[in-house]
């Protein structure tokens, strides 16, 4: 009965999941944090964000921003693999600030990104 045990759990589990997405194994662990966030000003408009991906194991990746003293919100998201965001709602003489997550069903990377500090 021992050796049914996780194969019980692992059915009882999938069974109420609406999707295999919803089935979070206890093996899962939150993806590593994305490392060397670049920035770049690409017009008056629009600034580029590049990163490297440090895990193996990331849904995506969470994009946040903020502005002068304001703190810090998501402005996007991306899907696995995805390096890079471009921002496009950005206005002229504003300084923005800006770090990415890695997450995945069990979380989010315990830390972010460098942060990265630009004025339009």
């Amino acid at each position: 009965m021992k050796n049914l045990y996780p194969l019980f759990f692992l059915i009882v589990v999938s069974s109420c999941a609406k999707s295999k997405e919803d089935v979070i194994l206890p093996t899962q662990k939150a993806p590593n944090a994305p490392a060397n966030l670049k920035i770049s000003i690409v017009s008056v408009g629009q600034i580029d964000l590049t990163w490297n991906d440090s895990s193996t194991n990331e849904t995506g990746f969470r994009i946040e921003r903020k502005t002068d003293s304001t703190e810090y919100s998501e402005i996007a998201t991306t899907t696995q693999d995805v390096t890079n965001f471009s921002d496009k709602n950005v206005q002229i003489n504003t300084t923005y600030s800006y770090r990415v997550y890695s997450y995945n069903q069990a979380g989010k990377s315990n830390q972010s990104s460098n942060e990265r500090t630009v004025k339009t």
